[in-house]
C-alpha cells in the first residue's frame, strides 16, 4: 500500500490548474462538463464588453449559446454527450474544438482539444489535448470576437 506525504496530503496546492467550479462536489464526468458550460457562458459575460452573448437555449441537438462581435460569431454547444463543441460562424459547420474535463489528482480540470486533422501530408494525425481553465478560455474567445484591432487591459475588476 502506497501513503501520500504529508506535504501531498496538506500541501497548498500552488501551481496547480483552476478545476470546474469549486463549488460542490460532482459524481461524475457530464455533472462537470454541464458546469464548465455554464462556469464558460458566466466567464464570457463578465468579460464581454459591448459583445453580444445569448442565454443558452435549448435546441433538438443540445444546448447552445452564442458569442458574437466583429471579428468572430462563435458558437458554444454542449450536446449533452461529455463534451462542448465550438464552431466559427453561424453555419452548421464542423466544430472548430472540443472542450471537455479530465480527471486529475481528484478534481476535473477544463481540457480544449482542437478537432480537425493535419492534412498538409494528407495524413490524418491524432491531435493531442492540452489543460486549460476557464478563465482562459474565456478571454481568449472573447478576443477572437472583438476583432485583431483590439487591445485587452485585462479582465475588468470584480
Amino acid at each position: 500500500m502506497l501513503r501520500r506525504t504529508a506535504a501531498k496530503a496538506f500541501g497548498t496546492g500552488e501551481g496547480t490548474r483552476e478545476t470546474v467550479s469549486p463549488a460542490t462536489r460532482e459524481t461524475c464526468r457530464d455533472d462537470s462538463v454541464k458546469r464548465l458550460f455554464q462556469d464558460l457562458h458566466q466567464g464570457i459575460l463578465n468579460l464581454a464588453n459591448g459583445l453580444r452573448v445569448s442565454s443558452p437555449r435549448p435546441l433538438p441537438r443540445g444546448i447552445e449559446f452564442i458569442l458574437e462581435g466583429p471579428g468572430a460569431c462563435i458558437r458554444f454547444l454542449d450536446a449533452q454527450e461529455g463534451y462542448i463543441q465550438v464552431h466559427e460562424g453561424k453555419s452548421g459547420s464542423s466544430p472548430e474544438e472540443i472542450l471537455s474535463v479530465q480527471l486529475q489528482a481528484g478534481h476535473f480540470t477544463p481540457i480544449r482539444k482542437a478537432s480537425r486533422l493535419d492534412d498538409r501530408e494528407g495524413q490524418a494525425r491524432r491531435v493531442p489535448f492540452r489543460f486549460t481553465s476557464i478563465p482562459d478560455l474565456a478571454g481568449e474567445y472573447v478576443a477572437r470576437a472583438e476583432g485583431p484591432g483590439v487591445k485587452r487591459t485585462g479582465p475588468p475588476a470584480p
